[in-house]
């Protein structure tokens, strides 16, 4: 289940059932996010286990029926990578701001990439060695958890522990090497994850500026338009008797 920290950000990595920073956070058929032990606990409470905030039903009667056990139906929901991101990054920066080379020493720094935190000879080290020099280093008293989620690197979608070097197009999950010989072996399209984000940000930009282009030209014409109805507008005479 969840634990609490002073640092989180309120409601956002909170889980309504336990009150704390999301563990192993899994969406229901609702949409709605709840730790996986919540969830578990949840079904085993009740007869028919309903989502706490909407009262959908959690469970399909089908597995009601076949006794599939609490823990494996929560298991086979989909877990939220980024708000499990969020809420890991929300525990880290609620940790003693202590050095990790150092032991003893007071930190003020975080890299992003290795989350670890880093006294200032020690940010100085990390940034002349060359398998780090290209980290971003924040200051602590200005990082947030957002920056540290969104820099955390893609897990695999089977090995949360392992991080995902490749993107499987066919089932659209990032996968580590064991899982692309051992599972996607026989899929079609198995590219390099890096450059499946590059292309995806190329797409998105382009139904950005898509986007923007269109709304320019609504409001041309919505200008145009209100031109039109003041051109066309009624004139009052007035009729002035001496």
């Amino acid at each position: 289940m969840a634990t609490t920290s002073g640092t989180q950000e309120p409601h956002e990595t909170e889980c309504s059932v336990c009150r704390g920073n999301f563990v192993v956070p899994k969406i229901l058929q609702c949409g709605h996010i709840f730790c996986r032990d919540c969830i578990v606990s949840v079904i085993n409470s009740k007869r028919q286990p309903n989502c706490p905030l909407c009262r959908n039903a959690i469970v399909d009667p089908t597995e009601q029926e076949a006794g599939i056990i609490p823990e494996s139906i929560a298991d086979s929901l989909p877990q939220d990578f980024a708000m499990d991101a969020l809420a890991a990054s929300v525990e880290a920066l609620a940790q003693e701001p202590v050095c990790c080379v150092c032991d003893d020493v007071r930190a003020d720094s975080i890299c992003l990439q290795c989350r670890d935190m880093l006294c200032p000879v020690c940010t100085k080290v990390h940034k002349k060695l060359s398998a780090t020099r290209g980290h971003d280093v924040e200051s602590l008293s200005t990082v947030t958890a957002k920056q540290l989620a969104t820099s955390r690197p893609t897990p695999c979608a089977d090995h949360v522990d392992q991080q995902a070097g490749l993107f499987c197009t066919h089932h659209g999950v990032a996968i580590c090497a064991t899982c692309a010989i051992a599972k996607h072996r026989a899929c079609p399209d198995v590219k390099d994850l890096a450059s499946k984000v590059q292309s995806a940000e190329k797409g998105i930009n382009g139904l950005v500026d898509t986007l923007t282009a269109a709304e320019t030209m609504m409001e041309q014409s919505i200008d145009q338009l209100d031109l039109c109805l003041k051109e066309s507008a009624p004139v009052n005479f007035f009729v002035t008797v001496c």
